[in-house]
């Protein structure tokens, strides 16, 4: 095995830990690597990722996304059963112009075992390989349908906060969903992080949310981006799914659910940091979500509350408290109507 290159981001023991969620990362320690193709032979360069922990549940398919240090490189996925190396087989990749990347390999018929990752080129890149997640699911598998369960709106109980700017569909291109929406009613929050690129610039912020929602429609085969919302590292606010539709970014718990989340990877290896525009627009977000929807502050949980993974990241997680109390402090009492009483 090739193990000799300049590797960062990467805990040497790769883990990944199945959950039986088809359609949603299965890492329990992230899979992140950025490393530099080396030369292999006078014309094949190659990368090599660890051999991960073995996959005990079945899967058919695995999805892996990152970047690309060129348009020619190729992802190879291998899966090891019983000491024995499958034969690779060549993921289909889709490229984009900035080099994200997402790329798909499918067998006929379920597997369980080591997953082993190759990338090659024909020839030398200067800048490197990064693969920030890898998942594994059943393709064949269809995710049992989650219904917006009815919901009565609360009494008023804190007045109008306005509304923070925010940057709609239409100016990120996004493409429409793939199936008709169902309606949600918020009753709580879900914050996410994207594990992926945290972006600064506007260009790259449109790119980014762009390539999130091709991933999940064509990658995970998702009808739409999952989140809700979506914050830059200038805190810029994306709309991802209108907020009162259905969302996908917490199986099983997506009912009167709004998801959020920052782009970028809040973790180790990673290790991206909140700034103080991201928290405030958060913040922003969240306050005027409670005041129009009168939405418990307090409902508000980390994807790891509902699932086995590191979502929203380590360095969200333990800001979450403080959130709550941040969006409180934006909350006014709304004026009681005591008409009713008088009547």
């Amino acid at each position: 095995m090739i193990t000799s290159f300049i590797l960062a981001f990467l805990a040497v023991s790769v883990s990944v830990h199945p959950s039986g969620d088809n359609s949603v990362t299965l890492n329990n320690k992230p899979v992140a690597v950025r490393a530099f193709l080396k030369k292999q032979s006078s014309r094949v360069f190659l990368f090599e990722l660890p051999p991960t922990d073995a996959i005990s549940e079945p899967f058919d398919a695995v999805l892996l996304q990152g970047v690309l240090p060129g348009p020619k490189a190729r992802i190879l996925v291998g899966v090891e059963e019983n000491e024995k190396i499958i034969t690779w087989q060549q993921a289909s990749v889709k490229v984009f112009e900035n080099g994200r990347f997402w790329a798909r390999a499918v067998w006929n018929g379920p597997k369980k075992g080591v997953l082993h990752v190759r990338a090659t080129a024909a020839e030398f890149y200067q800048e490197p390989l990064t693969i920030y997640s890898i998942e594994t699911f059943l393709s064949t598998g269809q995710p049992s349908p989650e219904l917006s369960a009815p919901s009565v709106k609360p009494l008023a109980r804190w007045q109008s906060v306005e509304r923070p700017a925010i940057i709609d569909r239409k100016i990120w291109h996004a493409k429409p969903p793939k199936k008709a929406y169902q309606p949600l009613v918020p009753e709580r929050y879900t914050q996410h992080h994207t594990s992926g690129h945290r972006t600064f610039s506007f260009e790259d912020s449109l790119a980014e949310v762009g390539f999130i929602q091709d991933f999940h429609q064509n990658g995970r085969g998702w009808s739409d981006i999952g989140y809700h919302f979506v914050i830059d590292g200038e805190g810029r606010i994306f709309e991802g799914r209108p907020v009162e539709v259905l969302g996908a970014h917490a199986k099983n718990h997506n009912t009167g659910n709004v998801g959020v989340a920052f782009l970028g990877y809040y973790q180790r290896p990673v290790n991206d940091r909140l700034n103080e525009r991201q928290i405030e627009s958060a913040i922003d977000l969240y306050a005027w979500l409670s005041s129009t929807y009168q939405v418990d502050p307090d409902s508000l949980r980390g994807h790891l509350d509902y699932k086995d993974t590191d979502c929203p990241g380590d360095l969200v997680y333990v800001l979450l408290d403080d959130f709550k109390a941040k969006i409180r402090e934006r909350l006014k009492p709304a004026a009681l109507d005591l008409s009713a009483a008088t009547r």
